[in-house]
């Protein structure tokens, strides 16, 4: 076994943090994609409900 310090725990643990989140990017990507659909969707459909 092997101890580290507070400060490499630090380090490692915001490493595996920008990994999880750039690993995970495609997804957060389709995710705001799928929002702005729903947005854009409900404007469009309340323009012409307007007309």
């Amino acid at each position: 076994t092997a101890t580290i310090d507070d400060e490499s725990a630090a380090q490692m643990r915001t490493l595996l943090l920008i990994v999880t989140v750039v690993s995970n990017f495609p997804v957060i990507i389709v995710g705001l994609g799928a929002i702005l659909l729903v947005v854009l969707i409900f404007l469009v459909c309340r323009n012409r409900q307007r007309k």
